[in-house]
């Protein structure tokens, strides 16, 4: 009886010799199988973008005109009638046809030119700041914080409002 039990026992650990080899062998397969899926998800993924390129190349806005214009998905239980109304009321503005107001805006413009036109002396502004007037002929009322710099650049601070 010891005999056979130890038969027993020695099958026992063939098998699970046996499994620990399979396992072994699980282990490599699937470390193959994981980088061949790898490579060929990367395969896939270039062939996908080398065909996206071809396309964009061939006929711009044809792909353009694909990306925008999807397939739907389903139909919406709404009529036609009442989703343009809804459409239109959402995304219409009311007062469209009243004219806007004067905004006001302020424009930055180049006054180095005008500097030139009224014959201001560099070294009478050079390194102080100094308020600038003109008259409305000009198009300016006021200049305001011109700074020259000794290293000869012009620095403004202020935008000018055109008249």
């Amino acid at each position: 009886m010891n005999y056979v039990k130890n038969k027993w026992t020695n099958k026992t650990r063939l098998y699970q010799t046996i499994k620990c080899l399979d396992s072994s062998k699980d282990q490599q397969q699937r470390s193959a199988q994981a980088a061949l899926s790898t490579a060929e998800s990367a395969r896939k993924r270039l062939s996908q973008k080398k065909k996206t390129l071809e396309d964009i190349f061939k006929d711009a806005f044809q792909f353009a005109r694909q990306l925008f214009q999807q397939s739907s998905s389903g139909t919406l239980p709404a009529q036609e009638e009442e989703l343009e109304a809804h459409i239109c009321k959402i995304y219409s503005d009311p007062e469209q046809e009243e004219p806007l107001e004067d905004l006001g805006l302020v424009l930055v413009i180049c006054i180095s030119s005008q500097i030139k036109e009224q014959n201001n002396k560099l070294s009478s502004i050079k390194g102080k700041r100094q308020v600038l007037t003109w008259t409305k002929q000009n198009g300016l009322i006021s200049v305001q914080n011109i700074r020259m710099f000794s290293d000869g650049f012009t620095r403004y601070s202020e935008t000018l409002r055109i008249i």
